[in-house]
């Protein structure tokens, strides 16, 4: 990246009070999930202790004493998922804060209904849902152009845009939000969803958002996002150095920066810290059986499923975890059943969607395999992990079109990893496009091959090239980096058998006895070379 971020220079102490003051506030209108990320944020500042006078805010005021006793109503049944009901009470209401939760719990109440109406987790389209949004939507409008929507208004309206997919008009309306209360993290992260690309991330930033030091979290967010995880750890490291190293949240998100880079032990440090500093965490600990699952470690995987379990078995995340400890002992079939136990609890959680795809895929159920990863595109356009597996499920229906178009989305979110351009390079060979082929295992190449096979794969397009002395320059340079890495790969040691066979008749045909001698040896050392 060519644009330098330059950080937020509030200090601790400042943003700490900000904190506090915001978990009173989010704490009195039911916004739980922001509640709880500015009571663990302000939980991780060592040695701070709020003030006497600081804690008698007194927030009722601004409802006033003529809908207290409804509002306060209201809110109990809202607490209790009596989303309705808490609507109900507050229909005739009229202070922002009152407007607010009667709104929330209008639009609470139609995601509600329509998770429960759900006989079919593939099945996502029901008419009367979207109905539903539509009459918030008009609601809500009519109060925006007469400006009588504050920002948690705003807020509201924004997320009820943005499940119509009227992306550009919640953009819009999210900025409005931030500009008017940018201690908004739920406004924040609704905003950063919605950022396509760097293009726009940097227009933001220099041009329409205010500068709050939320704002470097936001950014940190939207780069992980992008998969420029290492922009946005230096971000994260910034935090930790200012106070809050013992954040879950800050911890959790290096954690995924770490996953992004494929640096799977600092990943593994990182989230058994994190299970130090709160052993009854679930937060992002889906994202940890993953990691052990790609480094196959079946005895944590068991014990972390098993923790997860007596924590709360009925929590989306734990539902994760088992279905990935499942999927590493081959148990396929368990593993989609909890996997769509998941999904039961929480049918917007984009990991078990993705994972799920991945499971179908195993078990040759095709079908169901698009479906969920379709799915999961659709909660997030950014997942490259599900427009690959599209990509895949479309190779193997021999579907080799569709399946290039999705490795390409993939690539694009992901330029830098290799997987995606040697994906795309095994299409073009299939489609017997071997100039594309030979660009694509070229660039694998030098962005760094993650598994190992792209030269070997080049030398074969050569073959059909017709080009043998290309064909021995690429095996003679996999033959070396095979030494270099020393790989156990099974698939890769046949290639390097494969190597020095083409490359000892190779020498011998150029009358390099020598060379030829030095790979015919080498081929004495694998068990068969056909």
């Amino acid at each position: 990246m060519n644009n330098k971020v330059i950080l937020n220079k509030t200090n601790t102490l400042d943003i700490a009070k900000e904190l506090q003051s915001c978990v009173l506030m989010y704490d009195y209108l039911g916004l739980a999930r922001s509640h709880k990320w500015c009571s663990e944020m302000l939980n991780s500042i060592e040695d701070f202790v709020p003030s006497e006078d600081s804690l008698e805010i007194d927030f009722n005021q601004i409802v006033g004493s003529k809908e207290f006793v409804k509002f306060k109503l209201a809110k109990s049944y809202f607490n209790l998922k009596e989303f309705q009901r808490a609507a109900f009470y507050l229909a005739e209401c009229e202070s922002q804060p009152a407007f607010f939760l009667y709104i929330y719990s209008k639009y609470m109440a139609i995601l509600k209904k329509n998770a429960d109406n759900k006989s079919d987790l593939l099945n996502n389209v029901d008419a009367s849902f979207l109905d539903s949004l539509e009459n918030l939507r008009a609601e809500l409008s009519t109060k925006y152009y007469k400006k009588q929507l504050d920002a948690f208004g705003l807020y509201v309206y924004a997320i009820v845009l943005n499940k119509l997919k009227l992306t550009d008009e919640s953009t819009n309306i999210l900025i409005e939000c931030i500009k008017k209360r940018p201690s908004m993290w739920c406004a924040w992260l609704e905003l950063a969803g919605l950022v396509k690309s760097i293009e726009t991330l940097t227009s933001l930033n220099h041009n329409a958002l205010p500068q709050h030091w939320i704002k470097d979290l936001f950014l940190a967010q939207c780069y992980m996002e992008m998969s420029l995880s290492e922009e946005a750890l230096n971000i994260y490291t910034v935090y930790c150095q200012k106070g809050f190293a013992k954040s879950i949240y800050i911890k959790s998100q290096m954690a995924k920066c770490y996953d992004n880079l494929r640096e799977g032990r600092e990943c593994k440090q990182t989230f058994e810290y994190i299970r130090k500093l709160d052993p009854y965490n679930l937060d992002f600990m889906d994202i940890y059986s993953n990691v052990l699952f790609v480094l196959e470690e079946h005895v944590q995987l068991a014990i972390l499923a098993q923790e997860a379990c007596e924590i709360d078995k009925y929590k989306p995340e734990s539902c994760c975890i088992i279905g990935n400890y499942y999927s590493l002992q081959n148990e396929h079939y368990k593993a989609v059943n909890y996997f769509k136990r998941a999904l039961k609890l929480n049918p917007n959680y984009l990991q078990a969607w993705t994972l799920m795809g991945h499971e179908y895929m195993e078990l040759k159920n095709s079908t169901s395999a698009i479906q969920s990863y379709t799915n999961a595109i659709d909660l997030n356009p950014k997942d490259y992990r599900a427009w690959y597996g599209l990509g895949q499920t479309y190779e193997i229906l021999k579907l080799y079109s569709y399946s290039l178009y999705y490795y390409k989305q993939a690539y694009l979110l992901r330029p830098n990893d290799s997987r995606f351009i040697v994906a795309m390079g095994d299409v073009y060979a299939k489609l017997e496009k071997w100039d594309e082929a030979k660009r694509c295992f070229i660039k694998a190449y030098t962005v760094g091959d993650y598994e190992g096979s792209s030269l070997c794969k080049l030398a074969k397009v050569y073959e059909k090239l017709n080009e043998p002395i290309n064909v021995a320059i690429a095996y003679d340079q996999f033959s070396e980096d095979q030494k270099i890495l020393k790989s156990n790969s099974t698939l890769l040691t046949q290639e390097l058998s494969q190597a020095y066979k083409y490359l000892a008749n190779f020498y011998l045909k150029k009358m390099k006895l020598d060379n030829a001698y030095d790979a015919a040896t080498k081929c004495l050392e694998f068990a068969e070379v056909s």
